[in-house]
């Protein structure tokens, strides 16, 4: 499936009875029709393109397939209501076209269209035509009718026609799969650098001019032909297209109305790659919705605006195929808020929709209606005819708008951009709100932005196993914390809950789809991930499927705010929940990005220690490309605390400085005390006790054989004559060999842990700030600081609550950790938000 098919799928997958992707069609015809004929002319129509065959399976499939059947029939009802009142026809047929839409279809079943013939007389007939925009959109209407013209003509004279295979809508998805999804999503990245305000429909109308207006679903504003003739003529001449000129007024309205100087809506695009050979008579699902920003500054010219707005249509060519889901995960929005929430939609008319008759036409069709549903809060659609351009507003169902107003503004905008020379400044139209105006500030944050990493997925065989899973309880906490901040629910999440049925749709689901995957930096599929839709089942599907492992190194957890980043350095092999589950009790300008390597191998297993320099030049790397210089703040734990400090020094050398060093509840490098020994022969003796009395339990039972040690083959009778079997003992702390049960099989106390051998280093000049649980091992470093002190120049402790070190980040703990990090981090500096430079880059890192 292609990207924007997956999340169409999870739309109408999401179980909220949205009809938004249905699409009905409904004709008149006015002379003789032969159903059978009509029938079979549609039937060799399937046959030609493999879209109108196709099927959908998303269950048991490692990502979502469109299966294309061979042989299939469309489904086409004939009702006779020539014996009703003319009253009761258009009853019945309202009737039927309800039915047929709450109906649906089965999207695991091909075809997904399908046709009621409703004759009302001899010779008048109304003809529905309903498909789902998974198979077609509106740019396959005109190639669809054409050969159903032509095989219902040769159909019902008997002329032998054969039947010519159409180019297959797999071309499109083979073309799909040899872009370069990472140039892409740095395209879409750079794109939207630093969007953090969207317009949001609820405060669009706010004023009192729309405050006082009709609310209603549905609106429409025709230009007058000299209108319309004048603004395709000043494209023309500005060198821009007639849709980009409407583009800009609807963006200069949105900025008149709202004072945002950042304007984002969306566009729909054919999605038809020029490139792909014959592309315009490929049938199938093509169209997509892309985002459209004009930023409005004060001293920029009105020609060279609208060109550069121009230009990045041409620029997204070739680079529109992403979904809803993945254009939002290229931005540093936070999850509550959308992209957008306004579509703009250019439809030129279709040659169904042109009222003149063709002679060669073998049924002649007049359009009558199109049932249009919207999933955006607000869509306009701009219809193209040859003399006129009708402006039509539809609100998402349940939410009226004062649409009337608005399609006002717009009008009165597209004058506005008529009335000025193009060697104008912006500042020309008036009404316009520009940057640095007062009443111009926008909603929604600013200072710190830094985009989505654009980095590539990682391959196929780079999968979890490298990577210590997730207990399943902390995926679920992560979760409900992410369900409440979207569906704003303020009540508790219960396992079983699910997320469409507390108010979740395709969107809100996209949103979270992103915090997870930078959550778990695992690439899960998103239809995978809400296939089941419960708390736990979405849980489970995260912690239990071995899915890819994102690559790169740095991954934004909250990239909105204007404090500068606290960068949270973790080690290969560790799961990073606890950083994500940190970030979401944290203020909401708070920014914090993730510093992790991939794991080097698909076996878990533990950072060494001869890795360390390597791994903390490289982490130094992702950090500079994207806050070039200093002061920095870092947060580790465990092993990811060693890579830190070996971080700071390499920072040092290079002049920067290291404004907070955070540490949680990890024992430094050489910070093994002679109770070490002490620990060790009691737990050697401990070991070797409880061995032997076990041996003597063994032969006191006239087993007499020697007990293996731990993961060795042993022999056991078990009483069933059939003499002794080998076993396999399985893990138990009491019965390991003397080196792990003291710890010395682990490489980071051979090598580097012992106080005694700790050798003359230069200590970092930076102040590390240990948050240590009181309960502690009596063999460590007797140091509150837990041995940081002898690697730093200060270090300082900041006691937190609890007695297990695993429970830190998990709730109900992070909480209060949060509490006393957020304090130890406004400790650390006067003005956390204007000191220094915190202008945050993407990650350009490629591993």
């Amino acid at each position: 499936m292609s990207p924007m098919q997956e999340f169409m799928l999870l739309h109408a997958l999401s179980g909220r009875g949205d009809d938004t992707l249905f699409n009905q069609f409904v004709f008149r015809i006015d002379h003789a029709l032969d159903p059978d004929v009509f029938q079979n002319a549609w039937d060799q129509v399937v046959a030609t393109h493999p879209a109108l065959r196709t099927a959908f399976i998303w269950k048991g499939v490692k990502e979502p397939q469109q299966v294309v059947r061979q042989k299939v029939s469309v489904t086409c009802d004939v009702i006779d209501l020539r014996g009703e009142e003319p009253g009761n026809q258009e009853s019945r047929i309202n009737s039927l076209l309800a039915e047929d839409r709450a109906a649906g279809f089965d999207f695991r079943r091909a075809p997904l269209m399908r046709f009621m013939l409703i004759r009302l007389d001899v010779n008048l007939w109304r003809m529905v035509w309903s498909s789902h925009h998974l198979i077609l959109d509106r740019w396959c209407i005109d190639v669809l009718f054409a050969q159903f013209q032509r095989y219902y003509r040769a159909l019902l004279n008997n002329d032998g026609m054969a039947l010519v295979k159409g180019p297959s809508f797999r071309d499109y998805i083979g073309w799909i799969r040899q872009q370069d999804e990472r140039s892409t999503r740095f395209y879409w990245t750079d794109y939207l650098k630093g969007f953090c305000a969207p317009t949001l429909t609820a405060g669009l109308f706010e004023s009192d001019e729309f405050l006082k207006g009709e609310r209603a679903a549905q609106a429409t504003l025709s230009l007058d032909p000299q209108q319309t003739r004048a603004a395709r003529a000043r494209a023309a001449s500005l060198k821009v297209t007639f849709s980009c000129l409407v583009q800009a007024a609807l963006a200069v309205a949105i900025n008149r109305i709202s004072h945002n100087q950042d304007v984002v809506f969306g566009m729909t695009v054919s999605g038809r790659p020029a490139e792909l050979p014959h592309v315009e008579d490929i049938v199938g699902s093509f169209i997509n919705s892309i985002p459209v920003r004009a930023r409005f500054a004060r001293t920029t010219v009105l020609g060279e605006w609208l060109r550069a707005l121009n230009s990045a249509q041409f620029a997204s060519g070739g680079k529109d195929y992403m979904s809803p889901a993945q254009l939002r995960s290229c931005t540093s929005l936070p999850a509550e808020k959308p992209l957008f929430e306004i579509l703009m939609v250019w439809l030129s008319q279709t040659s169904l929709e042109e009222s003149e008759r063709n002679s060669g036409e073998a049924v002649h069709l007049e359009a009558m209606s199109e049932q249009y549903a919207t999933a955006f809060p607000l869509t306009l659609s701009m219809i193209e005819t040859p003399d006129t351009l009708t402006l039509r507003a539809d609100s998402a169902a349940g939410r009226p708008l004062p649409l009337e107003p608005l399609l006002a503004a717009i009008r009165d905008s597209l004058d506005a951009l008529l009335a000025v020379s193009a060697n104008d400044t912006l500042d020309c139209i008036a009404g316009a709100a520009f940057e640095g105006d007062s009443a111009a500030a926008q909603a929604g944050g600013s200072g710190v932005v830094m985009p989505v990493s654009a980095d590539a997925e990682a391959s196929s065989d780079n999968v979890r196993a490298g990577r210590e899973s997730e207990p399943l309880e902390a995926m679920e906490e992560l979760l409900i914390s992410e369900w409440q901040r979207l569906l704003e629910v303020n009540d508790p999440i219960a396992a079983e809950q699910d997320f469409f049925e507390l108010g979740g749709d395709s969107l809100k689901a996209a949103s979270l789809h992103t915090r997870i995957e930078s959550a778990t930096r695992k690439s899960v599929p998103l239809l995978a991930l809400f296939e089941r839709s419960t708390l736990r089942g979405m849980a489970r599907t995260l912690v239990n499927e071995r899915w890819p492992l994102r690559a790169g190194i740095a991954v934004p957890l909250q990239v909105n705010g204007s404090r500068p980043a606290v960068f949270c350095v973790a080690s290969p092999e560790v799961n990073t929940l606890g950083y994500a589950m940190l970030t979401r009790h944290l203020p909401a300008n708070q920014n914090m990005v993730l510093l992790q390597a991939p794991p080097s191998s698909d076996e878990l297993a533990q950072m060494h220690p001869d890795e360390l320099s390597g791994y903390a030049s490289r982490y130094v790397t992702a950090l500079k490309s994207i806050q070039a210089d200093g002061p920095y703040y870092l947060l580790s734990m465990c092993s990811g605390s060693h890579i830190a400090i070996e971080m700071i020094r390499q920072l040092e050398r290079q002049g920067d400085v290291i404004r907070f060093a955070g540490v949680i509840n990890t024992w430094s490098l050489y910070s093994i005390s002679w109770k070490f020994y002490l620990n060790r022969l009691i737990n050697v003796a401990s070991y070797y006790r409880d061995r032997l009395a076990q041996v003597l339990t063994r032969r006191q039972a006239g087993q007499d054989r020697d007990i293996p040690m731990n993961g060795e083959t042993g022999f056991v009778n078990e009483g069933d004559g059939e003499g002794d079997k080998p076993v396999v003992l399985q893990s138990d702390a009491r019965l390991l060999p003397a080196d792990a049960a003291v710890g010395l099989d682990n490489p980071w106390i051979r090598q580097v842990g012992f106080s005694h051998r700790m050798p003359a280093m230069q200590r970092v000049r930076a102040t590390i700030t240990v948050f240590r649980l009181a309960s502690q091992p009596y063999w460590r470093v007797n140091d509150d600081a837990l041995g940081w002190g002898r690697l730093a120049e200060e270090a300082v402790t900041v006691d937190i609550d609890g007695d297990d070190h695993d429970s830190i980040l998990r709730e109900p703990g992070v909480r209060h950790f949060a509490e006393r990090f957020t304090l130890a981090l406004a400790n650390s500096s006067k003005d956390l938000s204007n000191e220094g430079n915190y202008e945050l880059k993407p990650d350009l890192i490629s591993d």
